[in-house]
């Protein structure tokens, strides 16, 4: 499988750059749409924000055509922002009011777990789905590449 990657590759290089582009962005978005759609189902669910602002983007970036699954507008901002936070796991802060005082909720905090245990989601996603992806990358941009060749 190796050297059929490395053959697509040669093969992909042959090719302008927009012509790569074009051939590369949708192939990595059908690649990653199953991922999307476990990280979906694996999302924990109380409002439903959290999972609703899953998506799907692909960008070039310095490593060349890259896809992402992201949450709501980027880690730590908007609506969603905790999303990390369930992912990885965060350690409980007590709060303090505007005046300085903490409240009785925050002070019980203190006596219990300070951390919460993280709830992956899109990790499992990735390692599921991460070979299938793969396989089907290759297949569309074999079959692009075969499409552009005969133009």
């Amino acid at each position: 499988m190796t050297d059929d990657i490395e053959q697509l590759a040669a093969d992909l290089e042959k090719l302008p750059q927009q012509v790569q582009q074009k051939i590369l962005r949708p192939a990595m978005k059908a690649a990653a749409a199953p991922m999307l759609a476990r990280a979906k189902e694996l999302c924990p669910v109380k409002t439903g924000r959290l999972r609703d602002s899953l998506h799907l983007s692909v960008r070039k970036t310095k490593f060349g055509v890259n896809a992402f699954i992201e949450i709501g507008p980027g880690h730590f901002r908007g609506r969603t922002f905790y999303g990390p936070m369930v992912e990885l796991g965060h350690k409980l802060v007590p709060h303090k009011d505007q005046r300085g005082v903490t409240d009785e909720v925050s002070r019980a905090v203190r006596h219990v777990n300070k951390t919460v245990a993280p709830r992956p989601f899109l990790r499992p996603a990735f390692d599921t789905g991460k070979d299938a992806a793969a396989k089907l990358a290759q297949e569309q941009i074999t079959a692009a590449i075969a499409q552009e060749m005969t133009k």
